[in-house]
């Protein structure tokens, strides 16, 4: 299944079911965070982050097909990962997006309980960057090709850090 494809509406209403608060971009982001440093057990505790209790059969059901598709990708030597970001219609829609996808990113990759002198060089730049763009103000973005171009541009780096991430961690566990 590809990411694309996915049910939406399984998914819409995950911020209320959640202690987190969270919706599915976001907790998109938080297991693409887990999954980039290769836990093994990245869906449970997503899962258990997310829903200390059982959520609803359809939204478990989507949840695990998110992860599926996730896996998926991460498994593809020659691809790269595509965030979980919904079709927006307007530049702050989708940099609205992109920052919360990118903040469950991080929150996931504090779940992984790794310690900052076994990062990498690069994985230290990359989670720096993640962190400047959670400080970015997207509040005053004008709907412009030039602010499009840039969210494009911010997508393709979330694409390729990620996959970088996980690649790197894949060849350090296997």
């Amino acid at each position: 299944m590809h990411i694309e494809a996915l049910d939406a509406g399984a998914l819409r209403d995950l911020a209320d079911l959640s202690p987190l608060a969270v919706g599915a971009t976001e907790a998109h982001g938080i297991y693409c965070g887990l999954r980039a440093f290769a836990l093994p057990d990245a869906e449970q505790r997503w899962l258990n982050e997310l829903f200390p209790a059982a959520p609803g059969a359809a939204c478990l059901s989507a949840l695990h097909q998110l992860a599926a598709a996730t896996d998926a990708q991460m498994a593809a030597p020659t691809q790269l990962i595509e965030p979980w970001l919904p079709a927006a219609d307007n530049v702050a829609a989708q940099a609205q997006a992109i920052y919360d996808w990118s903040r469950g990113f991080l929150y996931g990759l504090a779940l992984t309980d790794l310690e900052s002198d076994t990062l990498s060089t690069q994985e230290h730049e990359i989670i720096q960057d993640f962190i400047a763009l959670t400080q970015l103000d997207f509040s005053d973005l004008d709907d412009n090709e030039t602010n499009w171009q840039a969210l494009t541009e911010i997508i393709e780096f979330i694409r390729v850090a990620v996959t970088l991430i996980h690649d790197n961690r894949t060849t350090r566990v296997g």
